[in-house]
């Protein structure tokens, strides 16, 4: 048996058809996002082949600090009289104390 034209527009408009269709679009989605991912992976072991776990430490320990030295440190720009690897250690010191060490006395 032969559909017409409008007949062949109502199969395609169908739950079934529309499942197929979410399907094969899910199923390109997971596939880019593989692919990104995998991107992503590569990407950081080739920089992460530079970078020494003492240093990767360090850096980590600059999460710590105090949201009111970051602030300084990051949107005002104000730059610091100590190091970076004084700037690691000061992460571990109270907050108040971590704003006189990085900007001395005269502290924003």
């Amino acid at each position: 048996m032969m559909m017409s034209a409008v007949q062949a527009s109502l199969v395609d408009r169908t739950p079934l058809a529309a499942s197929r269709t979410g399907f094969a679009v899910a199923g390109a989605l997971r596939y880019a996002g593989r692919r990104m991912a995998m991107q992503r992976s590569r990407a950081i072991r080739v920089m992460a082949e530079n970078v020494t776990p003492a240093y990767a430490g360090r850096m980590l320990k600059l999460a710590y600090l105090a949201p009111a030295v970051l602030e300084a440190l990051l949107v005002r720009r104000l730059p610091p009289t100590v190091s970076v690897k004084e700037l690691a250690a000061a992460a571990e010191l109270p907050w108040p104390e971590q704003k006189m060490l990085i900007f001395g006395p005269c502290n924003p």
